[in-house]
């Protein structure tokens, strides 16, 4: 005896598939959801990790901004910008901050300048992040604040994302 679904209850395909890419989806979902949970994924504990920028008065030469990474957990790191500094040179500021800190974690474990080339060969800048023009209108207004090995500039604290450390490979 062989058994046989009537006709009106076989799938078609579209349906098939239909259900394979919601059950991807949502199997997808729940384990990113429980991966986000896990504490071991926020490096040092905290979601958030404080950067310091700071504007000086005079124009700082392409890229227009330095990145200084500060050892010993504080203070912050630090990326100076040019009074010509614009949202483009803002986020493309903390893109290169969050890689560097991606590569080598969220506190240096060596104080020193990060050096910035500007690479020709790039497809162009990639879009500013929406809150880069009312960040830099902050920092254009901020008071002067003293800041070791910088002087005394108008400095504002952002956070960004907490980034683990991921070894280089050789």
């Amino acid at each position: 005896m062989r058994l046989t679904p009537e006709p009106e209850m076989k799938p078609d395909m579209n349906s098939l598939r239909r259900g394979a890419k919601i059950l991807a989806v949502l199997t997808a979902a729940s384990v990113m959801h429980a991966h986000a949970q896990k504490p071991a994924d926020r490096p040092h504990g905290r979601e958030r990790v404080p950067v310091v920028l700071a504007m000086a008065d005079s124009s700082i030469p392409a890229p227009g901004y330095r990145i200084l990474r500060r050892a010993g957990g504080g203070p912050e790191d630090l990326i100076v910008f040019g009074s010509n500094a614009d949202r483009n040179t803002l986020s493309e500021a903390v893109r290169r901050l969050v890689l560097i800190r991606r590569a080598t974690g969220d506190t240096a474990t060596v104080g020193g300048e990060v050096r910035v080339s500007i690479d020709t060969n790039s497809a162009g800048p990639a879009a500013p992040f929406p809150w880069a023009e009312r960040v830099l209108g902050d920092l254009r207004v901020a008071d002067r604040r003293e800041v070791p090995h910088v002087g005394r500039e108008r400095v504002v604290r952002i956070f960004l994302p907490a980034q683990a450390a991921h070894p280089a490979h050789p």
